[in-house]
């Protein structure tokens, strides 16, 4: 028999990866939109010739501003943290260091 419990963990795993898909293919969107940004400016781009160019540029740009997000403006800081804070396991712990130090300092 196949626990609920089960399932959770599959969807979850499923769902894992679909996020990390939609991480690269929101790349791929974005190249695409700047290549389109450059035809609408009446600017040809063979892309046969420059096609490998602009996606290394574009990748290499993302990793540079991603870069600049965390250590400059230190936003995954922030997000973990806020993340933190409504996780149900970090929640029990909190709750757990609470009883335990009023135990303590009833003694």
């Amino acid at each position: 028999m196949v626990r609920i419990k089960d399932w959770k963990i599959y969807l979850i795993t499923i769902k894992r990866y679909f996020q990390r898909t939609t991480g690269y293919v929101g790349l791929i969107n974005s190249i695409m939109i700047g290549l389109l940004f450059l035809q609408n400016r009446n600017v040809n781009v063979d892309l046969t010739k420059y096609g490998i160019f602009i996606i290394g540029f574009t990748v290499i740009a993302f990793i540079i501003l991603g870069y600049i997000e965390d250590r400059i403006f230190g936003f995954y800081e922030i997000e973990t943290k806020f993340g933190a804070v409504r996780n149900p396991i970090l929640m029990e712990i909190r709750e757990d260091i609470k009883e335990i130090k009023k135990t303590i300092k009833d003694k």
